[in-house]
């Protein structure tokens, strides 16, 4: 199994995709049997499902 990415985000917790600056939003669930999750992005465009480890919390 691979090791999971640092700064992995929670729910509630703003995120952007990995690597791309710019879009922000925030993770409003996910199955943690799967990890994939539904981000409500502050544009409204999407992607509106994506696997969390594309997902990047962040820093407050």
């Amino acid at each position: 199994m691979a090791k999971s990415p640092p700064n992995i985000p929670d729910r509630h917790d703003r995120v952007r995709l990995r690597g791309r600056p710019g879009r922000e939003g925030v993770l409003a669930k996910f199955d943690p049997d799967s990890d994939w999750s539904t981000v409500a992005w502050d544009d409204g465009a999407g992607p509106r499902m994506c696997h969390r480890f594309e997902l990047e919390k962040i820093p407050a």
